[in-house]
């Protein structure tokens, strides 16, 4: 059962943070089963240098009662919240930390991942530096990941400054984990479909989506450390999709409905994958939906060339109606 979010004792005084009128940060971290985890991320956000931030933890219904861990943490400096709720994935977790969030800008972060004490400073620098009047026009800042070792994750930026989403998809150049902050004003919005027994979460959908109508400012300064555990589900991320079929298919489904201007073999990829992952989601569920979805699946099969061969036709006809 879902239960009442434990908050830090500076929440319970004062919604404000660093004499501030509004949080400027609002970290989400969905967790499951790893208490492990929790000692390195509370100590990674009690050494930010930058004090307006709140840390949202949802623990997906862990064995282990991760709130009161993180309670015994935490100094009492550090502004969070950690709510407990029933398990249902990382997108329902998400969606109940958005819920929560009152800070200007939203960063979506992993239990198993760390930020270095200027994380969220240089996140903030770049925020800063789009003049006031011109913020509503970006959905967030973004920067680079490294390993534990300190190695850029994939490549760096081709550009710092404004940049595109569509840049990122045609380009390729800067592939890799990159640690974003979104503007919660858009999230208002939006909520992660929720698939029940998956887990998979695919957050660039939501980047895509906002990539409509809004920039980013982008760094190539490091702002988070990435470690990839076993357990993650980035460690296997072909079997992650197989296992989150209707999920993994619909963020293809929905990619290839976007109006920003990506090239052709991006989009046919998109469909290659969505029908790829569809038929996967398709052979995990009961057998009942099976034969039902397998049905509509014929008829889409045969109903496209059919419905190819007709339009044909229409237009022909219309040709000969022009000449007459």
């Amino acid at each position: 059962m879902a239960s009442a979010p434990l908050l830090s004792t500076a929440l319970q005084r004062d919604s404000n943070v660093g004499g501030k009128e509004m949080t400027v940060f609002s970290v989400c971290v969905p967790t499951y089963n790893r208490p492990e985890c929790i000692p390195q991320l509370i100590d990674c956000f009690s050494q930010q240098t930058f004090e307006s931030f709140e840390l949202i933890i949802v623990d997906d219904g862990s064995v282990e009662d991760i709130c009161s861990l993180v309670k015994s943490l935490a100094p009492e400096s550090l502004i969070w919240c950690c709510l407990k709720v029933e398990n249902g994935g990382r997108a329902r977790a998400l969606n109940k930390a958005f819920d929560k969030a009152k800070g200007e800008l939203i960063i979506i972060f992993d239990d198993d991942d760390y930020m270095p004490p200027d994380g969220l400073a240089t996140l903030w620098h770049v925020w800063e530096s789009i003049p006031a009047h011109d913020r509503e026009n970006y959905w967030g800042v973004a920067g680079t990941c490294t390993d534990v070792e300190g190695r850029i994750l994939g490549l760096p930026f081709p550009t710092e400054g404004d940049f595109s989403y569509a840049q990122w998809l045609n380009h390729g150049s800067t592939f890799g984990d990159k640690k974003e902050a979104i503007r919660t004003a858009l999230i208002s919005d939006f909520r992660f479909r929720v698939y029940p027994s998956e887990r998979r979460c695919p957050t660039s959908l939501l980047f895509m989506w906002m990539s409509q109508s809004y920039r980013i400012r982008v760094t190539n300064r490091p702002c988070a450390v990435k470690t990839y555990r076993d357990d993650g589900l980035s460690k296997d991320i072909l079997e992650s999709r197989r296992r989150s079929g209707l999920t993994s298919q619909e963020y293809y489904r929905s990619a290839m409905r976007l109006t920003i201007d990506v090239n052709v073999m991006t989009r046919l990829r998109w469909a290659s994958n969505a029908s790829r992952f569809f038929l996967h989601g398709l052979f995990r569920r009961g057998s009942s939906h099976r034969r039902r979805e397998l049905k509509n699946v014929v008829v889409l099969v045969v109903g496209v060339p059919v419905g190819l061969l007709l339009w044909l036709k229409d237009l022909m006809e219309l040709q000969k109606g022009r000449k007459k």
